[in-house]
């Protein structure tokens, strides 16, 4: 099974508890999620037309053709969840890290489940001020990350 069947045949869930949500995205195509969010009945959507999630969980460990400027133009959400250690594909890509921090809503949070050489660089104190996001790693020498909200 080749890469493109696979992600098109990827599930995505949206995640509904307590008043808090979350897009589970797998290795979703983005234009198969963003087809999928404008099929979304009106009432669920913000008053711009998009789907307002607390987090969402880039799809294929945000690789730069699964993460798209009309992908994150169908959501209002603030924290992007970075799901990799980067060992077997090398993911996240930075492109697709800097479309979270351009098109992500404004001050994009980037949540990663490990602090590796591949997402190290999202720590710039400059870059981070510079294009007013925030990242966030797990605490030191402990892998994983848990989401708290209030």
């Amino acid at each position: 099974m080749n890469a493109a069947s696979t992600g098109a045949s990827s599930i995505a869930v949206l995640a509904e508890f307590e008043g808090r949500s979350l897009l589970l995205t797998g290795d979703a195509h983005p234009s198969v999620l963003t087809a999928a969010i404008k099929r979304i009945e009106p009432q669920r959507l913000d008053t711009r037309g998009k789907l307002a999630v607390d987090a969402c969980k880039l799809p294929h460990h945000a690789s730069k053709a699964n993460v798209s400027r009309e992908l994150l133009g169908a959501l209002a959400c603030q924290q992007y969840l970075f799901s990799t250690n980067g060992a077997h594909f090398k993911h996240p890509d930075q492109q697709a890290v800097a479309r979270v921090i351009k098109w992500g809503g404004k001050p994009p949070e980037l949540t990663f489940n490990y602090r590796t050489k591949f997402n190290e660089a999202w720590a710039s104190t400059p870059l981070r001020e510079r294009h007013g996001y925030t990242a966030v790693y797990p605490p030191s020498e402990s892998e994983g990350i848990a989401l708290e909200w209030e």
